[in-house]
Formats: C-alpha cells, sequence, structure tokens
C-alpha cells in the first residue's frame, strides 16, 4: 500500500473548544501509528494495537484483534480500542493507538461529544488515507 517513506496525516475535530480532537497519524510502510489527543489537558492516557484478521486464503475479514494498556484511573482505552479497531478494518493494516482526552468532571453528555468527535476524526483520517491510496494508483 505505503512505499518506505513516513507519510503523516494531521485532522483537528471542534478546534477551539474544550471538545476539540487532534489526531495525527503516520503510515510507518503499510503500518499505521496513531496520535489521538484532545479536551482540556493532552496526554498519553492508554495505548491500543490492533491487526486486521484474515480469513483462509489471505482474504481480509471484517474485524481485527485489539490489545491495549491503560492508565490507572483513565479511561482513555476506549478510544484507543475503538479508533486502533476502526482502522485497521477499513485500512487493512496493523494500528496502534495513542490516546489522551481530558476535561474536568465531564458529564456523560460531554463524554459522548468527546467520543463522538474521535469517531469523525477516526472516519476522516480513513477517507484521506483511502482517497490518497486511489490517487497513488492513478497516477
Amino acid at each position: 500500500m505505503h512505499d518506505n517513506k513516513i507519510k503523516k496525516y494531521h485532522i483537528v475535530i471542534d478546534e477551539n473548544t474544550r471538545y476539540i480532537i487532534e489526531l495525527e497519524a503516520h503510515f510507518c510502510g503499510d503500518d499505521l501509528q496513531v496520535v489521538i489527543c484532545g479536551g482540556t489537558e493532552y496526554h498519553i492516557g492508554a495505548v491500543a494495537l490492533a491487526v486486521p484478521v484474515y480469513e483462509y486464503h489471505g482474504k481480509p475479514a471484517d474485524s481485527a484483534t485489539v490489545n491495549s494498556l491503560c492508565l490507572f484511573g483513565h479511561k482513555d482505552d476506549e478510544i484507543a480500542r475503538y479508533a486502533s479497531k476502526y482502522l485497521s478494518i477499513t485500512l487493512k493494516s496493523t494500528v496502534s493507538v495513542t490516546a489522551g482526552v481530558h476535561i474536568d468532571a465531564p458529564t456523560k453528555h460531554e463524554i459522548e461529544h468527546l467520543m463522538e468527535n474521535c469517531k469523525i476524526a477516526c472516519e476522516k483520517l480513513s477517507q484521506t488515507i483511502l482517497a490518497d491510496s486511489i490517487e497513488d494508483k492513478i497516477n
């Protein structure tokens, strides 16, 4: 899919608000490394690694195996697990995601808003990568 150069992507959702999600991704060959931070305090709260599951005969399936690590007291593994699995399945690549999103005393609605912004950022990233891939094939 990709050559031996590192290709970088950067996506920002809800900039200049407390619900900001900032995503930066780098392709390392066919593997993707993603950092997702946001809210009012960027940090590292969790890491997840997803690998697409292949059916017999090497045909990609619509699932991925995910493993994650989370710092005590953090819930960033929900973002890291979602993003790594979604991107791994969509892009048929091994994907690692480091996530750290924080706002003080969030309501349930605020947590849902941040998660939705993470999903939007992942969708935009996958659409951009897939469009780049088609363009590369044409050129």
